[in-house]
Formats: C-alpha cells, sequence, structure tokens
C-alpha cells in the first residue's frame, strides 16, 4: 500500500468541471500501473472539495491509497503521481497532467 496526502486548489473559478479519485493513477518503478486509489481506504476526491471557501484550507486537503498488486512498497524505490486535470461537460481539458516523481530511496534531508 503506498499513502499520499495532498491539497488541492483551484487557481480559477470554474462553475461545472468534473474532478474524481478517476483523475489520479500512480506509476511504480517496475512499470506497475495502477488506476484509481482504493475508494475505502482514500478520502472523497470530487469537485466540490475544491469548490470549497477558501477559509478552510483543511477541507482541501486529501489523503489516498494505492493497494499495490506486483510488488511491495518496500520494493519501490520510485513511483510517479499522475493527476490528470480536470475536464468541462464538453470532455475538455481544464490544465495540464501534473506528474509528481517521488523518490523513497532517499532520507527526507535529501529531496
Amino acid at each position: 500500500m503506498m499513502n499520499f496526502h495532498a491539497k488541492f486548489e483551484l487557481n480559477s473559478k470554474i462553475d461545472d468541471f468534473t474532478f474524481n479519485e478517476k483523475h489520479l493513477h500512480l506509476v511504480t518503478e517496475n512499470k506497475e500501473k495502477i488506476e484509481k486509489p482504493n475508494e475505502l481506504l482514500s478520502s472523497v476526491v470530487h469537485e466540490s472539495f475544491l469548490k470549497s471557501p477558501e477559509d478552510n484550507s483543511e477541507r482541501n486537503l486529501r489523503q489516498f491509497s494505492f493497494r499495490l498488486k506486483e510488488s511491495t512498497a518496500e520494493e519501490i524505490e520510485k513511483a510517479t503521481l499522475i493527476i490528470d486535470p480536470p475536464v468541462n461537460k464538453n470532455g475538455e481539458h481544464l490544465g495540464e497532467k501534473i506528474e509528481i516523481e517521488v523518490d523513497f530511496s532517499k532520507n527526507q534531508s535529501e529531496q
């Protein structure tokens, strides 16, 4: 199991869009791809959380867990968290895909 915490925020006012757990993916160094976080072990990821009031920043903090099937967390030295952009009602992307490489082989002071 790999667990991530992230804070999501909108950088512009958008009224009609879709963003949910299907927009989150994990790819490990051995090319295992997990299409979405485990729903039972993760926070709800939904556009309503991105639209929450600005004075409640903790509401935008989400945690999500990916269940590894082909390897164990101890075996993984690097993984890439992929966050697809929200889409509008026409299916058009509202922004760019974000790829975050996480290097577990380094200790905290090296990152």
